[in-house]
């Protein structure tokens, strides 16, 4: 009789593990759902509000003052925010960056914290993850005080994914009164193109499902869904995250709204859009005991969401019109030096419309290295 309560007792506990996680579903929230244009609603009492930001090749020379004042007012409504591929486009040496690399770095750093303000600290991973031109860094930006309690943060290493790529890892500690509380926070940017990313994707599972005891959670960019290149498996690692998450091991917070492929009319995206296809890449993934702790029992635009700045966005619009400009005068000088008339209505032009259409596109994507071409996602918990 006591076996029989036991195991009953057993599946009743792994029953209640499953039933605690929340299900956040899309409801009437649409893409471009004006709801969706932020700001993030600041932490209540007792609260932590986390964002991740992949921010399209944040060291990009392309980017000037202005720029970086934009990028922290997007999300400093956040406690804690992570960033990810920050350093590309600096490190060209990796592992061994120069000092002329590790000064750019230090300068992207004082530039954020300068616009953050000195109420947060900002910190750097000690070295860069990746190889070849992939080669990026992860920065960690928290406050020093949340609302009722304390904050600091300590870099705690590198999580191995691999040959090509790494996860960075953070320590974040909270304390209120005589009560603290630690949390890892990693950070990852698994590239579409690259053939090991479902491994990949694998271990940063694994390395979470270790720690399913304690809290911690990873975020950032994981490219899910991407289709890889013939002859590689595809969604090797989507599969294994979402199978943890039916286990009850690990918290895959937009489970409900994350599918495998392009966006289908009305489906949410972690992409701007800009581009041809659109992706729910970006992730939050969380150890069990963090799933009882969303403010709001894990309700869209409530204790997680994404902010869609996108083309509406002030600044966006004015890099995108800047480099229309830019591209425009280009392409109206070399008519003009080869004697052809830039008449869109003329007979026989339509290389000419083809080419202002072709560099609309050109000047979004240029848009993307002012702001990036990622949405910010974010979520809040509850921690007293």
């Amino acid at each position: 009789m006591k076996r029989i309560v036991v195991v009953l007792s057993v599946i009743l506990l792994a029953g209640w593990c499953l039933a605690a996680f929340p299900v956040v579903d899309q409801g009437d929230v649409q893409p471009n759902d004006n709801r969706l244009k932020g700001p993030i609603d600041e932490s209540k009492q007792g609260e932590l509000t986390l964002a991740s930001f992949n921010i399209r090749n944040l060291a990009a020379r392309k980017r000037c003052l202005k720029d970086f004042e934009v990028l922290a007012d997007l999300v400093d409504e956040a406690d804690v925010v992570m960033i990810q591929e920050a350093g590309m486009g600096i490190y060209d040496n990796d592992p061994n960056v120069s000092k002329a690399e590790a000064k750019r770095m230090k300068a992207v750093v004082a530039l954020l914290q300068i616009n953050l303000g000195d109420g947060w600290t900002v910190l750097l991973a000690p070295t860069p993850s990746g190889s070849g031109l992939g080669a990026e860094t992860v920065i960690l930006a928290h406050r020093k005080s949340g609302k009722g309690y304390t904050m600091s943060a300590a870099w705690d290493g590198y999580a191995d994914l691999g040959d090509k790529r790494d996860m960075g890892v953070f320590k974040l500690t909270l304390t209120k009164d005589d009560q603290t509380k630690e949390m890892l926070l990693g950070s990852v940017h698994l590239t579409p193109e690259d053939p090991d990313r479902g491994q990949q994707m694998i271990k940063v599972a694994d390395w979470l499902v270790a720690r399913k005891q304690q809290l911690a959670v990873v975020m950032g960019d994981f490219n899910w869904g991407y289709k890889k290149t013939a002859g590689v498996q595809n969604y090797l690692g989507e599969e294994k995250v979402k199978q943890h998450h039916a286990d009850g091991d690990l918290f895959q917070i937009f489970h409900s709204l994350s599918y495998l492929g392009k966006a289908t009319e009305g489906k949410l995206r972690t992409n701007m859009g800009f581009r041809k296809g659109g992706y729910f890449y970006d992730q939050f993934l969380t150890t069990p005991p963090l799933a009882s702790k969303m403010a709001d029992s894990g309700k869209l635009l409530k204790d997680c969401g994404m902010i869609a700045f996108g083309t509406k966005h002030a600044h966006m619009k004015k890099a995108v019109k800047h480099s229309e400009k830019k591209r425009g005068y280009g392409l109206k000088q070399f008519l003009k030096h080869a004697g052809l008339q830039p008449d869109a209505e003329a007979e026989g032009n339509g290389p000419y419309v083809k080419a202002t259409e072709d560099i609309s596109k050109q000047a979004h994507g240029d848009a993307t290295l002012v702001l990036s071409d990622h949405r910010v996602i974010w979520m809040q918990l509850k921690m007293w």
